[in-house]
């Protein structure tokens, strides 16, 4: 399992492993699951007063239609520019840095470049996209009033 953040008491990570024991891990009843990540946490925290978790939420990326099990790989000749560019709004804001014509956002772990391909750059990158509709629904009404 790779922690790839912390929020208050929530753990944001995701497991790497072979294919017939993603699949094993997917059936597994969640009280399972929760043992499980409770063993693993236990002995990379060294500790073993650490509490079972309360919950757990998974995703069956394999299974899902819109992904198929799928995360970005950069060619090595990418820069951070490119994923910048690659996560800047459509149609791009204006030379005077007006951006309320964008109206086409991308989030994604492949939108992300400090983090890519994993799932805590597509929460980052989700974030993000949020905050800039925001933004921009506050802009809206601001204009409007």
């Amino acid at each position: 399992m790779q922690s790839n953040s912390v929020d208050g008491n929530q753990i944001h990570g995701d497991c790497n492993m072979k294919r017939k024991l993603f699949v094993f891990s997917r059936t597994l009843p969640t009280h399972q699951v929760l043992q499980v990540l409770g063993t693993l946490l236990r002995r990379f925290s060294t500790s073993p007063d650490v509490p079972l978790p309360s919950r757990v939420i998974r995703h069956a990326w394999t299974a899902d239609p819109f992904t198929l099990g799928t995360w970005c790989t950069p060619s090595v000749l990418a820069t951070e520019e490119d994923l910048l560019t690659l996560a800047a709004p459509l149609p791009p804001p204006s030379e005077d840095g007006e951006a309320g014509t964008s109206r086409i956002m991308f989030a994604g772990e492949a939108a992300e470049p400090e983090n890519w391909s994993n799932l805590h750059g597509a929460r980052l990158s989700g974030l993000r996209e949020a905050r800039r509709i925001a933004g921009l629904l506050q802009n809206d009404v601001c204009q409007s009033s």
